[in-house]
């Protein structure tokens, strides 16, 4: 009994030590591998709204705008569209609150006059208005069932504002672009845990919210990177390895998840392979042992 105890309990520390190494090993460079692709997918966003802000800003500060007539504005919305393909909608607001130009993408049509209304209590107006600053807004789905959001910019020294409604559609290519051979998903949600951009685009269009799933629960708890790291539980009650990483400025979350089948199955494989090295080399040196 003696002999076998001290065969059998080393070759069981041993193992379950290997064990114990090799899925620390493997969670932390999940973890850095989910992190780091998450980075770079809030980085391209990042980009992304920084150039929106930038061709914004360069349309704002055409000299005159705020005081051209309405066909002259008109013609720099049209510009303002061809520059940004995002640009799904631009107009102008005066000093009033009042808009006084718009053009739509759809057909390329300029909005009638007697079409044109007040936003004079609305934060595309008021914000920029106050802080001389660019204002994005919180996305919002249209009647097209596709998010986007408002950027505002002052104009002139804050005699208009000059507004675009940007689409949302492109951030799946975004993400799709950085994320291409990765495994598992990565998805996008506000504020609110609603879907911004997901592999499945059906999604969005049904403006699904996550907000009671593990993962997207604890960024709005305010836990993102390391924080939020671990095993959770998806819409579908799956167990994934997932983490959220915050992007600066809009306050969306990019999330990555990865089926624990796939994540830790190079572990489970490892696991397999020490158990049966442990008990063939357990076996064989208790079978010399009584031999001798």
């Amino acid at each position: 009994m003696f002999a076998i105890t001290a065969v059998v309990l080393p070759a069981a520390t041993i193992a379950g030590s290997l064990m114990w190494i090799g899925r620390t090993a493997l969670t932390e460079s999940l973890y850095r591998e989910q992190s780091e692709t998450a980075r770079r997918i809030s980085d391209r966003i990042s980009i992304h709204m920084e150039h929106v802000r930038s061709v914004l800003s360069i349309g704002a500060s055409e000299p005159g705008l705020a005081v051209f007539p309405r066909r002259r504005q008109e013609e720099s919305l049209r510009r303002l569209l061809r520059w940004q393909d995002s640009f799904k909608e631009a107009f102008l607001i005066d000093e009033h609150g009042q808009e006084t130009a718009k053009l739509t993408s759809q057909r390329n049509r300029f909005v009638p006059a007697a079409m044109l209304i007040s936003r004079k209590n609305r934060a595309e107006y008021l914000s920029p208005m106050q802080d001389g600053k660019i204002f994005v807004s919180a996305a919002f789905f249209a009647a097209d069932r596709l998010p986007y959001l408002l950027a505002a910019c002052p104009v002139s020294g804050r005699k208009a504002v000059l507004v675009a409604r940007v689409s949302l559609a492109n951030l799946w290519d975004l993400v799709n672009e950085v994320q291409q051979g990765q495994p598992g998903i990565a998805y996008i949600v506000d504020t609110k845990g609603n879907l911004i951009a997901h592999p499945d685009s059906l999604k969005v269009q049904s403006h699904t919210n996550l907000e009671n799933t593990e993962i997207v629960r604890s960024f709005l708890e305010g836990r993102v990177g390391h924080d939020s790291f671990g095993v959770h539980r998806n819409e579908r009650g799956e167990k994934v390895v997932a983490l959220t990483l915050s992007v600066p400025d809009l306050r969306w979350a990019v999330v990555m998840e990865t089926p624990t089948r796939d994540a830790y199955a190079a572990i489970r494989l490892m696991q397999r392979q020490v158990i049966r090295w442990t008990l063939i080399c357990t076996v064989a040196v208790l079978i010399f042992a009584f031999w001798r």
